[in-house]
């Protein structure tokens, strides 16, 4: 992605979080929340997230979004629900924004809000068994702003944040609030892996695609592909498994139409492949698939 363009979506996310400031003392309207109840672990090591998600009446979270060279503090609350929940229960919302990998496991409503900002926003999450949770923000006015969707590891949770139209994606952090040693026991990020790649048919500036892997750790990665040629394109993101013990082959499936993808990591590049479901993703002519080279660029 060019710097030109990284500019322009951070500067049109500020402008946005701009939009969710409040006008008079929004930190009044926030009210502490219930302390998380204890959990069986030693004192000197955080408790793992995903069974407390399962267990606990209450979860305290706190967290960061890396947007570009910036990081947001945040604090999130959860507290299970049983039945269905409003956002997370438009196809929508799933089916553009967030990734589905598996069979549910709970359901949550709460709200979170920036540090630098103190205005709460509604949320509502789903934990899948696969351990990917989805988070569905909605803006100080009760309007859908975007998403969290990431995978839980270990004392916290890894993922991306994307706004509203999934044109913006940027990786964030959660851990439990009431267990500072948890940002240490986080599962360990892959940076070989993390990066952006790029293929191009021959010299041709106008066919070729971008492998976007945000977040990568030693069982997954989340990938997001965008294909183009001339005015047409084509996307597909979701959460990839490491299916062999040297985590140079991944899959993708997608439960919901069966699509499904390998990815292959060899020598700095990436050669995914897939069935013919792919189509449906990608415009005329736009290709999805190919053989990806990483791109030179700081990973933060």
């Amino acid at each position: 992605m060019k710097k030109t363009q990284v500019y322009l979506l951070l500067t049109v996310l500020l402008i946005t979080m701009a939009g969710c400031l409040p006008t008079g003392k929004a930190a009044d309207n926030i009210k502490p929340s219930p302390k998380s109840p204890a959990v069986s672990a030693p004192a000197n090591k955080a408790p793992d997230l995903r069974p407390y998600l399962a267990t606990a009446d209450s979860i305290n979270l706190a967290g960061v979004i890396n947007i570009g060279y910036d990081k947001f503090d945040i604090h999130m609350d959860l507290k299970p629900v049983a039945g269905k929940v409003p956002g997370l229960d438009k196809p929508e919302y799933l089916s553009s924004l967030l990734i589905t990998t598996g069979q549910e496991e709970k359901r949550y409503t709460g709200q979170y809000y920036y540090d630098r900002a103190k205005t709460p926003l509604q949320v509502e999450a789903l934990l899948y068994q696969s351990g990917y949770l989805a988070i569905v923000e909605y803006d100080s006015d009760g309007i859908f702003n975007g998403s969290f969707g990431g995978l839980v590891n270990g004392a916290g949770c890894i993922g991306v944040w994307r706004d509203k139209d999934g044109g913006s994606y940027y990786p964030f952090q959660l851990w439990l609030a009431n267990a500072p040693s948890a940002k240490n026991r986080l599962t360990g990020l892959n940076p070989e892996r993390m990066g952006e790649y790029h293929w191009k048919y021959r010299n041709e500036e106008s066919y070729g695609a971008w492998l976007n892997i945000p977040v990568a750790n030693d069982d997954c990665f989340v990938f997001r592909i965008e294909g183009y040629w001339r005015d047409h394109n084509g996307m597909i993101d979701g959460v990839a498994f490491y299916s062999d013990d040297s985590h140079s082959q991944a899959v993708f499936i997608n439960p919901d139409d069966g699509l499904k993808m390998d990815f292959l990591f060899k020598d700095g590049r990436v050669q995914v492949t897939s069935n013919d479901l792919i189509s449906n993703y990608a415009g005329v002519n736009v290709s999805l698939t190919g053989n990806f080279q990483k791109q030179e660029q700081k990973i933060n």
